[in-house]
């Protein structure tokens, strides 16, 4: 149809000419829908697969992640400090009060460990009741300040 607009060789049939480009125009607005829904659907599979559900912190594959970024970088002279935090006694929480009792205690501590965690820091769940913060920048002392502080 375009070919006889162009070479007016005839006239063209507008209608059918009308239907081919409505056509194209469905098919690109389906395919970026599509492509939308697809950005979305795998931005909620990357979320799932580094977030921690029971905590909403970063789980072990992302804090590994980060860690091997890091000691990449502190083997280059970037200052690093990682803090490990286990939950003592956290079974005794678990068998006395149930699971329940045990989860909240866990999401209750996220909560303290993310409100203080700097931007440029990371703090996740490293499992069970281990939690951990990588300290960009950070020495020893910064990092025992930090650990006594949230612990407190």
């Amino acid at each position: 149809q375009l070919s006889l607009v162009i070479f007016d060789i005839a006239d063209p049939n507008w209608v059918l000419l009308a239907a081919i480009v409505g056509s194209y125009l469905a098919v690109s607005v389906g395919i970026a829908v599509l492509s939308e829904v697809l950005r979305r659907e795998r931005h909620a599979a990357e979320t799932l697969a580094l977030i921690d559900r029971l905590t909403g912190l970063p789980n072990r594959r992302h804090v590994e992640d980060a860690l091997e970024r890091e000691f990449a970088a502190a083997e280059r002279g970037r200052g690093l400090s990682v803090v490990i935090f286990d939950l003592d006694h956290f079974k005794r929480i678990n068998d006395k009060h149930g699971h329940a009792a045990g989860d909240q205690t866990l999401r209750e501590f996220a909560k303290v460990l993310e409100a203080n965690t700097r931007r440029e820091n990371l703090s996740g769940r490293f499992g069970g009741e281990e939690f951990v913060a990588v300290l960009r920048d950070s020495d020893a002392e910064a990092a025992q300040s930090r650990a006594r502080a949230e612990t407190s």
